[in-house]
């Protein structure tokens, strides 16, 4: 008897063990790491900034006028 091409190597434990052993430590794992982002998200956004862009401007100005004089 010729079958239709089917698949003759159905594997049964798929549909009785449904789910990966190691589903809920992942789902924990990507808790966790989505927890910490977003505390360094935080403390990025807190920060204060470490230059004074008005300083930079009134030395970029100067550093102008200099290059003119040259």
């Amino acid at each position: 008897m010729r079958s239709k091409g089917g698949v003759d190597n159905k594997n049964d434990a798929s549909a009785k063990y449904g789910r990966s052993l190691n589903r809920d430590r992942r789902k924990q794992e990507l808790s966790r790491i989505t927890k910490d982002n977003y505390q360094i998200l935080r403390r990025i956004q807190d920060a204060r900034p470490a230059y004074n862009h008005r300083e930079w401007e009134k030395s970029a100005k100067t550093n102008d006028r200099l290059l003119e004089n040259i």
